[in-house]
C-alpha cells in the first residue's frame, strides 16, 4: 500500500508539473518544482529532482524574484547532499542561502524553516569536506537567534545544531542538555 500511495502520490506531482510547464507562469512552474522538492529528496529521488531544479534555474533564473530562486538553490543543495556530493552541496546552499538573506519573508514560501533547513545541510556539508572553522561559524550563525524562534519545529532544528557544534567543540554536557530539549519538543509537539 504504501508503495502504491508513493506511486500516486509521484504521478500526481509529474502531471502538476506537467500542467505547470504548459502555462507562461514562472512562478506556478517554480512553485510545483519547490513543492515536489520533499517527495523527491523523501523517495532517494535526488537526480531527479536536480533534473527538475536545473531545468527551472536553466530556463527561468532571470524571470525569477530571489524568493524563488533561494528556494530552487537550498533544494538544490540539499538533493546534492543526499547524493553525497558534497562540494556542488555546499555551493548551491550558500547560492540559497545568499538570496534568502535579501528575500520579503511575506513571499508566501516557508523562510524560515527552509533557512534553518538550509543552513544545517550547508555547515555539514562544510563538515564533511573539512572546513571545521568555518562549521562551527555556520553553526554558530544558525543557533544566533535562538530568542527569537517561536516554532517548535525551528527551535528543535536550531537546537540540533546547537548539539552538533557542542559535539564539534566538547561540550557534551551542554550537548546532552540540548538533546533532552528537542526530545521534551517532540514529545509535547508531536
Amino acid at each position: 500500500a504504501e508503495g502504491y500511495r508513493s506511486e500516486r502520490l509521484g504521478k500526481t506531482l509529474e502531471d502538476a508539473r506537467l500542467a505547470a510547464a504548459n502555462t507562461a507562469s514562472v512562478e506556478l512552474q517554480c512553485d510545483v518544482a519547490l513543492s515536489s522538492a520533499p517527495f523527491f529528496l523523501a523517495t532517494g529521488r535526488n537526480h531527479d529532482y536536480l533534473t527538475l531544479a536545473e531545468k527551472q534555474l536553466a530556463d527561468c533564473a532571470d524571470l525569477l524574484p530571489p524568493a524563488y530562486l533561494s528556494g530552487l538553490w537550498a533544494t538544490k543543495g540539499m538533493a546534492h547532499y543526499s547524493r553525497g556530493e558534497q562540494p556542488q552541496a555546499a555551493e548551491a546552499l550558500r547560492k540559497g542561502l545568499d538570496l534568502i538573506d535579501h528575500v520579503d519573508p511575506n513571499r508566501g514560501i516557508l523562510f524560515d524553516q527552509l533557512r534553518v533547513a538550509a543552513e544545517e545541510y550547508f555547515s555539514e556539508s562544510l563538515i564533511i569536506l573539512g572546513f571545521f572553522d568555518d562549521a562551527v561559524e555556520e553553526k554558530e550563525r544558525l543557533i544566533r537567534n535562538f530568542d527569537r524562534v517561536n516554532k517548535p519545529f525551528e527551535l528543535a532544528w536550531r537546537l540540533l545544531a546547537h548539539c552538533e557544534l557542542c559535539a564539534l567543540l566538547g561540550q557534551y554536557e551542554e550537548l546532552l542538555e540540548n538533546a533532552t530539549k528537542i526530545v521534551e519538543i517532540c514529545e509535547l509537539h508531536g
